[in-house]
């Protein structure tokens, strides 16, 4: 039996060692498979971590060129910006010093020809004094429109009467010998209509008829149509003013219109109105100017207020314009030019 016991545990012996031997291989092969795997999940990780580096230098690149490129594109949207505001204000500057030249030009030639309209200015004067009127004559009135037009220009206003009441332009005409103010000279003697088209005489017009020189027997015809129609003139220029006067505040609610035939020569044949309304114009001559400008300054509305009128006669001062006053305007509104005898032309009182 011992023999039998001993190759009995002789088998034992050899299945344990191979078991154990069987283990460690096992255990051998799967630390070999591990840190194989280990290996390889240490290398995908880097080759992850160096992917994933990349992707991010290539996004930050592509981020730094389109922050480059925006960059780039608003610094040149914001000169292209500042050039065209360089430009326009250069233009401005152009178009403003090309507006002075000619409001200084147009200030120098009204300053040397304000002797033309002393002879009106100083009838206007003495109607206002007639007529007992308060009131600011301002003469000579140049100023440079806002309106669009292909060149810059300046307008000139002959005359502006200013009362509390209303205010008036004259635009002072001294034209001597016949005038035909709105009025067909048919109608006054028949057979004048053999020597005018009247046909043309439908909306303002007026005629001016004049010996061509003291040694001839000559007639000078001249016609004045419409537009060209001095009624029509003068309500243009009173609309020009009132847009001027508002922009530099001093705003008038409206300014009506006179034409004065200032020549006390002239024989005028006229209804004393063109037009109709609000917008019509008076037609005066030396002795109806007094009434006229009663009719005016006590028909207004009494809408001019003394702090508006003066800021308008203020304006109209710093334009070079001479200002006279009457009445109790009289001591404050003095002129350089003194009003002489010999320039005043008599106004007849009216009735």
């Amino acid at each position: 039996m011992q023999p039998l016991l001993i190759a009995f545990i002789g088998v034992l012996l050899l299945a344990l060692a191979a078991m154990i031997l069987g283990h460690a291989r096992a255990r051998n092969s799967w630390r070999l498979q591990r840190d194989a795997e280990a290996e390889a999940h240490s290398s995908l990780t880097a080759e992850l971590e160096r992917a994933h580096a990349e992707a991010l230098r290539e996004r930050d690149a592509d981020h730094d060129a389109a922050l480059a490129t925006q960059s780039l594109a608003h610094w040149h949207k914001m000169r292209n910006a500042e050039r065209r505001h360089e430009e326009k204000l250069a233009e401005l500057e152009t178009e403003l010093t090309r507006k002075d030249a000619v409001l200084t030009r147009a200030l120098a030639q009204a300053s040397t020809g304000i002797k033309w309209e002393l002879a009106s200015r100083s009838a206007i004067v003495a109607a206002c004094e007639t007529a007992d009127i308060d009131a600011i004559v301002a003469t000579n009135i140049v100023f440079v429109p806002d309106e669009d037009a292909d060149d810059v220009f300046c307008a000139q206003v002959d005359h502006l009467v200013l009362s509390p009441n209303a205010a008036l332009l004259i635009d002072s005409k001294r034209w001597n010998g016949l005038v035909f103010d709105g009025v067909r000279p048919s109608t006054r003697a028949q057979p004048l209509a053999a020597l005018f088209d009247e046909s043309a005489f439908t909306g303002s017009f007026a005629l001016h008829l004049t010996p061509r020189g003291k040694e001839t027997r000559s007639i000078d015809v001249r016609t004045y149509l419409d537009a060209d129609a001095p009624a029509q003139r003068a309500r243009l220029q009173a609309i020009r003013l009132l847009r001027y006067l508002r922009l530099q505040a001093a705003a008038l609610d409206h300014i009506d219109t006179c034409v004065f035939y200032s020549h006390p020569d002239a024989t005028v044949v006229t209804s004393g109105y063109d037009g109709s309304g609000r917008f019509r114009t008076h037609i005066a001559h030396t002795h109806t100017l007094a009434g006229v400008l009663q009719r005016v300054h006590s028909g207004g509305d009494g809408g001019i207020d003394p702090q508006q009128l003066t800021r308008v006669a203020s304006v109209i001062r710093r334009l070079g314009a001479d200002l006279v006053g009457t009445g109790r305007y009289a001591s404050e509104y003095t002129s350089p030019i003194p009003l002489t005898k010999h320039d005043r032309l008599t106004a007849a009182r009216p009735s």
